[in-house]
């Protein structure tokens, strides 16, 4: 069975939170296997599923979905900065650095 999808989602940045909008384009190819042994058997790098009578197709492509979207979805260049960390305040490891010296 292959699967083809492509368009656009629009999802959450886990950064500022505003959304924003991703493409997304999946090509899967998956093997129906008609028992569990099967699909355990095989030693190969292909994706099997259980294949029934009657199989809802649109659950198998609702997966490879979610599958294909981002774990931590965030814009590219977003504007939230480094959550409020002020830039002019000094690194705390840059502190450790001299006391290293010292020793």
């Amino acid at each position: 069975m292959q699967i083809t999808a492509n368009g656009t989602f629009t999802l959450e940045c886990q950064r500022c939170l505003e959304p924003f909008t991703i493409p997304l384009a999946i090509r899967t190819e998956l093997l129906l296997a008609e028992s569990e042994q099967e699909i355990e058997a095989a030693d190969d790098e292909f994706d099997r599923v259980l294949a029934g009578k009657e199989m809802d197709v649109g659950l198998l492509v609702e997966d490879e979905l979610i599958l294909a979207m981002p774990m931590a979805p965030r814009h590219a260049q977003c504007g939230a900065g480094r959550m409020g960390v002020e830039a002019d305040r000094p690194s705390p490891f840059a502190e450790l650095v001299k006391l290293k010296r010292i020793q």
